[in-house]
């Protein structure tokens, strides 16, 4: 761009001589002082100006102070002030204090004293980049500096030197576009310019790092992406570094698939592999070849690393080779060549694999051969029936395998013992493959052959069932019948439980899934380590058409005493950990029955009681803010108490527990003790559709409540007696049931499971006691010490929960859950207790809020943070397995809590029915979940989209749920 300084009218000039190029400017006392007053700045000041060229400071865009209207352009500019008014990078010298090679400090350019030099910059350039390009845009190569007369009126225009501020001496005496030897000389100043600029920009970025440990990530970079290609193209082993595909089909061929699908069928047949690429990259082949694993392979003779090219063999090539035409074949592609192309780029080889499948055949007739195989004309009949659908079907011999192996089974489980897939002999007739397209098969059940000795095939009855307790340290073992199967156990073994899990019975038929599953149920025992079982024929003379058989089952003990430490993550409200310690004796009284002393000891994070800081709140949750310690004794057997481990069927698989324990929670606010003893029997109603039922029939619970001061405060505060009720100590005298139905879920289809809990405490005891159900307490010590009585609660409570899966594919599916739960004290004016109420929030409920941060109702912030009478939820989840162990997940939650009575302190707290759709909160979000198979850690993203009331939520703030285990 071309600047031109004009002189106002009035203004002093100076005379110039003919030649612009030896004329020197001067100036007087009086420009001195027109531009001392127009500048501010000092008479010194604007002496050391004028030694710089002013056409610089403007078209280099550094100059923001005032020009002095009447200074001049200088012809014979001094260079070096030039290059003294460019900014100089960070490490350089201050541009203020900058001093030029040949001046002295009174040509020095000086601090104006306001953090700025005489041309109006700052001392230090804080951002190099910008000044630099400062410099870029403002150079222009049509820059000219005119010659003013007294007149005012421009005699002539010369071209200018943009980066020095003199003429050209061989310009042309125009205005115009400059010569074409000037244009090229100043290209080559700007190149120069351009290049000096790249190295200092390098050099900053290196120096600028913060610390060493940048300064060593970037060097190792550049080196590595200098090593990286050098480490290629040192490699001297042909490698195999792309691989092409190419299909030939005919043109009468029925069956035609594709390069891709070949690929795909045929990839894992190939021996030489190219590298795998990321983004075009074989990043895999260059860091193996880097850390050594590429060489130490090839030298041992093993296959390439994974993802890393292999090197050539020609030998490995041809087996490829007949893989690929044997596949082809098996998959009835008779006349199936294949041919591969190689072409060479350096040390690289190309493959180009040429296929040429052919016409594919189809099944044709099927006959079925039994003839001296003992096979009944029924058995014949169904595997005929079963064999006819291949009639018509591509021939596959994969398939066909599959076929004679699940032919093979159904005649077993139909007790044909010792009938294998290798007595079903297949032939392939070919004949007409090329005329008709089809090739006839030949079933024929083979006879049995035992070292040479041909014979029919026969059923088999179990016709005895041995078990044998193989313990090393048994000194007295005893030989006895019971239940028809023989026993060698030692004398003091209680056989019974054992034999709960034997599904087989003399005389039963032979079917070798009711073996494998005995053979699991007995796995299952915890004093069994190990078990062998297996099935011989018996010797017989008789020559019947049924083989007797004998079922032996060999034991072996594991250690009667264990003792296990084990730690965990929880996630009820929040995080948490805890820790347990188990000692247990596994063969208590010798019957197979479990003694255990069990003991806890936990950190868990759970929300303060009405503490409503949370809906909103910017700081975050408190966490680990509660300790449980808990201590326990357990006995446990097979069978339902007070009946005998023989009154049930076996399939029921009985079990009941009677359990002592104790458990001290030190919560925020308030701290609760329970000391219970209970019995609980369950057992398996349904195996066949997984119906299981629990039964307590005996709980006893002595709760102990120590709350502080101010928590005290505030629920006299609130005056709401039946919130206040809730921390009271308490008896339980209850009984319940339980109710689980889950059936075994069934592949890419639905799977449903419904549990159902109904609980009542009180009833038959205030029954019993003549006093009025609010009167009714027990003088019981408490664990303070004090004989105090204890109130006695009266409740009901109802939970069904149903959960629903579907999963279409593998890796991605849809879950849903409906949760109802009710409880209602039957006490006027008391709650039910603590531990028996619902909330709603955290990380397995309404994950838009933390727990207990919604609800009841619409209930005033400042009540929230409680627990209710009445929770209804649901939850709909997708989830996406991303790979084998990263899992994405979008869900919505909605639900809330509400109490069962009107309170006037808390009036839109309690259910209404036409009240229930306005009352429900409504959140969404995703999450992260890294599945390691043995556990899950997930971390949920949640967001509240509706407040109870129909509102919009006051916060926009996410919610993140750390946890274990999915949520449903």
């Amino acid at each position: 761009m071309a600047h031109h300084l004009r002189p106002t009218e009035g203004a002093p000039s100076n005379d110039h001589s003919a030649s612009p190029s030896m004329s020197s400017p001067k100036t007087s006392a009086e420009d001195f002082a027109s531009c001392t007053a127009s500048s501010g700045k000092s008479t010194r000041q604007v002496a050391t100006r004028k030694t710089a060229p002013m056409d610089a400071w403007i078209a280099l865009a550094l100059n923001t102070s005032t020009v002095c209207r009447d200074t001049q352009i200088p012809f014979t500019p001094n260079q070096s002030a030039v290059r003294s008014k460019v900014p100089k990078l960070p490490g350089s010298e201050r541009p203020s204090t900058a001093s030029p090679k040949g001046t002295d400090a009174s040509s020095r350019d000086h601090a104006s004293g306001d953090g700025t030099d005489s041309s109006g910059m700052p001392t230090t350039a804080k951002i190099p980049g910008a000044v630099l390009n400062a410099l870029i845009l403002s150079i222009s190569f049509d820059c000219t500096a005119s010659a003013f007369h007294k007149s005012g009126h421009a005699e002539a225009s010369v071209q200018n030197n943009p980066w020095m501020g003199q003429p050209l001496s061989n310009a042309s005496a125009t205005h115009l576009w400059p010569s074409t030897t000037n244009f090229r000389s100043m290209w080559r100043v700007f190149l120069s310019l351009k290049l000096r600029m790249n190295k200092m920009s390098f050099r900053v970025g290196m120096v600028c790092c913060l610390t060493r440990t940048a300064r060593c990530v970037m060097a190792s970079a550049l080196l590595g992406m200098t090593v990286a290609p050098w480490s290629l193209m040192a490699q001297d082993t042909p490698l195999v570094w792309s691989a092409k595909w190419e299909v030939i089909q005919p043109e009468d061929s029925a069956s035609q698939m594709g390069s891709e699908a070949w690929r795909s069928l045929l990839s894992s047949a190939m021996i030489l592999r190219p590298p795998q690429r990321i983004l075009g990259l074989p990043l895999q082949h260059t860091i193996s070849r880097i850390v050594g694993k590429w060489k130490a392979a090839y030298e041992n003779g093993e296959a390439a690393p994974r993802g890393s090219a292999s090197a050539f063999d020609q030998l490995a090539l041809e087996q490829s080779r007949r893989l690929f035409e044997s596949r082809m074949l098996r998959m009835g592609h008779l006349d199936a060549q294949v041919r591969f192309d190689t072409t060479m780029s350096g040390n690289r080889v190309n493959l180009i694999m040429v296929l040429k499948p052919g016409s594919r055949v189809r099944c044709g007739n099927i006959q079925i051969e039994g003839e001296g195989s003992g096979l009944t004309t029924k058995a014949l009949t169904q595997i005929e029936q079963d064999w006819t659908t291949w009639s018509g079907k591509w021939l596959d011999l994969d398939g066909i395998d599959r076929a004679r192996t699940a032919t093979s089974s159904r005649l077993q489980e139909k007790g044909w013992y010792g009938l294998l897939s290798d007595h079903l002999l297949l032939s392939i007739d070919t004949t007409q493959s090329r005329s008709a397209g089809t090739a006839d098969l030949s079933l024929r059940v083979l006879p049995r052959n035992l070292a040479g000795l041909i014979s029919p095939h026969r059923k088999g009855t179990i016709k005895q069932v041995e078990v044998e307790w193989k313990d090393a340290r048994a000194s007295n073992v005893v030989d006895t019948l019971y239940n028809g199967i023989r026993w060698v156990v030692p004398e003091d073994r209680d056989i019974r439980p054992i034999a709960q899990h034997i599904t087989i019975r003399p005389g039963d038929r032979f079917n070798p899934a009711e073996i494998a599953e005995t053979r699991q149920l007995l796995r299952s025992l915890p004093i069994v380590e190990g078990v062998e079982l297996g099935v011989v024929a018996l010797p017989d003379s008789t020559g019947n058409k049924v083989w007797p058989l004998q079922l032996k089952a060999t034991l072996n003990p594991s250690p009667k005493k264990l003792m296990r430490i084990n730690g965990g993550l929880t996630s009820r409200q929040g995080p948490g950990g805890e820790v347990k310690f188990a000692l247990s004796d596994l063969d208590f009284r010798h019957r197979m029955e479990r003694l255990s002393i069990d003991m806890q000891a936990g950190l868990e994070t759970v929300t303060p009681y009405l503490d409503n800081t949370g809906g909103g709140a910017i700081e975050l949750d408190p966490w680990l803010n509660s300790r449980v310690l808990a201590a326990g004794i357990q006995y446990s057997a097979n069978r339902i108490i007070p009946f005998g481990s023989d009154r049930f069927p076996k399939s029921n698989r009985p079990e009941s527990r009677l359990a002592l324990a104790i458990r001290d929670e030190n919560r925020p606010k308030f701290s609760r003790t329970y000391l219970q003893v209970a019995l609980i029997e369950q057992f398996v109603e349904n195996p066949a559709k997984g119906s299981r039922i629990e039964l307590r029939p005996l709980e006893i619970t002595l709760t102990a409540s120590r709350i502080e001061p101010r928590f005290a405060q505030e629920l006299q505060d609130l005056g709401s007696g039946i919130l206040t009720s809730t921390f009271a100590s308490r008896a339980l005298f209850a009984t319940g049931a339980s109710w689980w139905f889950q059936p075994k879920p069934r592949a890419a289809k639905s799977a449903l499971s419904i549990h159902v809990e109904f609980e009542a405490a009180g009833n038959l005891f205030h029954a019993i006691d003549p006093r009025a159900p609010e009167a009714t307490t027990v003088p019981i010590p408490t664990l303070f010490g004090s004989n105090s009585p204890v109130e006695v609660a009266r409740y009901t409570r109802w939970v069904v929960d149903v959960r629903w899966g579907w999963a279409p594919m593998k890796r991605t599916g849809l879950h849903a859950k409906a949760f109802i739960g009710t409880a209602a004290s039957t006490i006027p004016g008391a709650a039910v207790p603590f531990e028996k109420q619902f909330y709603v929030g955290g990380p397995n409920s309404l994950r838009g809020w933390r727990a207990m941060g919604l609800g009841p109702g619409q209930s005033d912030p400042s009540l929230q943070g409680v627990r209710g009478d009445i929770r209804i939820e649901a939850n709909v989840e997708g989830r996406h397995y991303i790979n084998d162990w990263i899992q994405l997940a979008l869900f919505v939650d909605a639900g809330n809590i509400w109490m069962t009575r009107p309170e006037a302190e808390r009036p839109r707290a309690h259910f209404v029915t036409s009240r229930f759709l306005e009352d429900l909160g409504v959140s969404a979000g995703g999450g992260v979940r890294l599945d390691f198979g043995y556990f899950l850690l997930r971390c949920d993203f949640g967001k509240a989209i509706r407040q109870p009331g129909a509102v919009s939520p006051t916060s926009e703030r996410w919610r993140i749920h750390p946890a274990v285990s999915l949520p449903f």
